[in-house]
């Protein structure tokens, strides 16, 4: 009896020691913004409450920007962790505009890349504030009044024609035994005059004008 309790408690001490080796051995992915979407767009605009709407009731309203941020994750370990959690600011032509945080739980398996996908939302109001705060504070404004730094930034991020930098990124990984946090920094410029911005990988590639196939000729009766 002695010596399967003996036994017993070796390999209880040997699966605690592979344990604490595994979760000893985490090596922080391999992190890179690949590029970020507009969702949602609808324009720029702003009315206040002296404003009558044709429907609904009268207010203070800004137009709605959704971005996506897609980031290419490498586990390079050998077992499989996850990304539990991350938060980061998004900077559109140096406004601190988005703050995003993220509480979805990303699998990595060992030795692969996965794209990750987080998002952000802002109305034009919102904006606003955060911008003419920005210039009151470090007198950025670039000649720009607030309301025209706005409207610069919504059309620049519709058309991805706009540097987007992510500041204070924290990514927070397991495998299960242990966590470990990595910062994460990047800056997006926008494509040089001539070039043109890398189409969204997730849009079928649109058929190529004057390469259609031709019609398929009519078969006469008997052949």
């Amino acid at each position: 009896m002695k010596k399967i309790i003996a036994f017993a408690s070796v390999l209880l001490l040997g699966a605690f020691l592979a344990s604490a080796s595994w979760a000893g051995s985490i090596v922080t992915p391999k992190m890179a913004l690949e590029r970020f979407e507009v969702t949602d767009y609808d324009g720029f605009w702003f009315f206040d409450k002296a404003t009558r709407p044709t429907r609904g009731e009268a207010g203070e309203h800004g137009a709605p920007l959704s971005v996506s941020f897609i980031f290419l994750v490498e586990n390079p370990n050998t077992h499989a962790i996850s990304l539990k959690g991350a938060s980061f600011s998004a900077v559109f032509d140096g406004f601190d505009l988005m703050k995003v945080k993220s509480r979805d739980v990303f699998w990595l398996p060992p030795g692969k890349t996965v794209r990750v996908r987080m998002n952000g939302h802002i109305t034009a109001s919102t904006a606003f504030g955060k911008i003419s705060a920005s210039m009151e504070g470090t007198g950025a404004g670039r000649g720009l009044s607030p309301w025209e730094a706005v409207e610069a930034v919504y059309k620049g991020a519709a058309a991805r024609d706009i540097e987007m930098e992510i500041r204070e990124g924290r990514f927070e990984f397991t495998d299960g035994a242990r966590s470990i946090v990595a910062p994460f920094s990047q800056v997006l410029t926008p494509p040089k005059p001539g070039e043109q911005a890398p189409p969204d990988k997730a849009t079928p590639k649109p058929a190529e004008k004057g390469k259609s196939k031709p019609a398929p000729k009519p078969v006469k009766p008997g052949k």
